[in-house]
């Protein structure tokens, strides 16, 4: 797996790097303080300069301890910036196994109410034809704050949510890949939320049919034209729909375009995409392979190994890889082999190091339980026998006996709840 992505990658340099080298346009405008980011100049307040302590009438923004001191006196700035100037707001890994459980249990409690609040927002829209615009706001405030400041734990759960559970479970999961990508993009906090709008409301033209008996890559014929009616389903629902942002309705109209031109409804290419339904469509792609209608689920790092050969052709290159950028090659919730034979699950990704992440040991080599420990791949731990930890593969949920779920309820608590070792 490792080599597969460190070959593609060598193999896409040469032509990916003139065009990723421009620098973004400059940005100027105001915006509320909540979304200010380290790299950010700010070039007016909204209240006079010498009310303030800042010694400057222009100034960059490089620390959290300077975005806070702006926070606290002003409600709104005008900044300048380049996206590609912006740093990125790296989240440590959890401390302690502990705190990983505390972090599941609060995203979890969250996302259980969210998925009760969509699934009542899906069936009322089926009985009235409406949508509950502040139900949709609450939805999406919430859960953005969750993947923002709990990744790792929202994309633990989102592997395992319950297999093939629903429109309601399908949309929180693209929405929360959704919100991944665009925070590995750059995204500000109302363009996540924006983001985050489409994602969850991309599929809403599928309350306007019946059932489905069959998954939609079996379909032929009138059955599959009568599927894909869905997308211009749901442009209508949303252009009625006038307290939503409006983005979303060209979202649910072009998430199934492929970037080579041959998707539908329009067959757009990739420059007359929208940008957000570009990251829909890879969230949605994400999430129908980790949870298939008819198949088994696809392991995480199979399903990105996917992902990886369909950019260029149905998905877009960059974002793609914006997403193993964000949650590595073995994302949160994986289950892997290690070279010596033990077995680990991925408890966090390393920001600065996708191929090493935090994991915890659960089979030692002779696949019996061992005694759980969490190591940090990137610091290049040895095993008993001195030979550096690294992973051999990815495996499949259910792998050796594992099931994560069960391991989430029982053996994370029981780690959690002691000290760390």
């Amino acid at each position: 797996m490792l080599n597969f992505f460190r070959r593609k990658a060598a193999s896409q340099h040469t032509k990916r790097q003139p065009s990723q080298s421009l620098p973004d346009a400059v940005k100027r405008g105001w915006i509320p303080v909540a979304d200010l980011r380290a790299g950010m100049m700010v070039t007016e307040l909204d209240r006079p300069w010498e009310e303030t302590p800042f010694l400057f009438q222009r100034f960059t923004v490089n620390t959290p301890a300077e975005i806070a001191q702006v926070q606290r006196i002003c409600e709104r700035v005008h900044v300048e910036y380049r996206k590609d100037q912006l740093r990125r707001q790296l989240r440590p890994p959890p401390a302690s196994l502990g705190q990983m459980a505390k972090d599941i249990d609060t995203v979890g409690n969250v996302f259980d109410r969210a998925r009760q609040s969509t699934s009542e927002l899906f069936n009322e829209l089926r009985l009235t034809n409406s949508l509950n615009a502040q139900e949709v706001s609450e939805v999406v405030d919430d859960c953005v704050d969750q993947v923002l400041h709990n990744r790792d734990a929202a994309a633990w759960l989102n592997h395992i949510r319950e297999h093939s559970a629903g429109l309601a479970e399908h949309a929180l999961g693209c929405m929360t890949v959704a919100v991944i990508i665009g925070s590995e993009d750059n995204l500000l906090r109302s363009e996540l939320r924006d983001l985050a709008t489409c994602a969850l409301l991309h599929d809403v033209g599928k309350t306007r049919l019946p059932t489905p008996t069959t998954p939609a890559h079996r379909l032929q014929g009138e059955e599959l034209a009568h599927y894909r009616s869905h997308v211009n389903h749901g442009r209508d629902i949303l252009l009625s729909s006038r307290e939503l942002y409006a983005g979303a309705a060209d979202v649910a109209f072009s998430h199934h375009e492929r970037v080579d031109g041959s998707g539908f409804p329009r067959g757009l290419d990739a420059e007359r995409i929208p940008r957000y339904a570009k990251i829909v469509a890879i969230a949605n792609r994400y999430n129908h392979l980790l949870h298939p209608d008819d198949e088994e689920p696809c392991p995480p790092t199979r399903a990105l190994r996917q992902l990886y050969a369909e950019r260029d052709t149905a998905l877009d290159a960059v974002l793609v890889d914006r997403l193993i950028a964000a949650i590595g090659v073995y994302p949160p919730g994986s289950i892997v082999e290690m070279d010596n034979g033990e077995v680990a699950l991925v408890l966090a990704s390393n920001p600065l190091d996708r191929l090493n992440p935090r994991i915890i040991i659960v089979l030692d080599s002779d696949k019996q339980a061992a005694r759980q420990r969490v190591l940090d791949l990137s610091l290049q731990p040895g095993d008993d026998a001195g030979r550096r930890y690294a992973i051999g593969c990815g495996l499949a949920d259910g792998s050796y006996g594992i099931q994560l779920e069960d391991f989430l309820r029982a053996g994370l608590r029981i780690e959690g709840s002691a000290p760390d070792q």
